[in-house]
């Protein structure tokens, strides 16, 4: 898998994201397996801040699935793994988004169409995969494994798989 993330400052830019979508084509004309579209979409390390949304994320992930499919079908578009966070309390703010309220945005702008799987970041978990802690708190889907890949795939539905590019 190739995590491919561009520059944050111009990522809105409607002529940067055509020059980077097509350097992604060239990316899966090579040969490349899997390209995950961004990464951590929803959080002002990676998108511009007061920008951060997940309709705004999925026009750059349609544009990228197009030049991907039409110079390779077989290389799998991952949507861009996000922050999952108790920061954003179930909301969003101009700093960030809460990965649930992010993915909703994105299923509401039809980003289903524009991806194979799901991109997943499962990095602040410190259990076994089948635990769930059974925990009430908000945060605990983002320590337990399970509990985060069910919301994901829930998220749009059942139609897309969950594709964990960092763990």
């Amino acid at each position: 898998v190739v995590e491919a993330t561009g520059d944050r400052a111009r990522v809105l830019d409607e002529g940067y994201q055509a020059e980077w979508a097509q350097h992604l084509g060239k990316l899966a004309a090579a040969g490349v397996d899997a390209i995950e579209v961004w990464d951590e979409p929803n959080y002002e390390g990676s998108w511009p801040t007061g920008a951060i949304n997940g309709a705004s994320y999925t026009g750059l992930l349609k544009k990228a699935h197009t030049a991907i499919k039409a110079a390779n079908p077989k290389t799998l578009v991952i949507s861009g793994g996000l922050v999952a966070s108790e920061v954003f309390g179930g909301g969003c703010s101009q700093n960030g988004c809460d990965d649930v309220m992010f993915l909703s945005q994105m299923a509401s702008a039809g980003a289903q169409s524009y991806m194979d799987c799901v991109g997943a970041h499962y990095t602040s978990g410190f259990s076994a995969p089948g635990s769930s802690g059974g925990a009430s708190t908000y945060n605990y889907r983002s320590l337990y494994y399970a509990p985060m890949r069910d919301l994901y795939y829930q998220a749009f539905g059942g139609a897309k798989s969950v594709c964990f590019t960092e763990l």
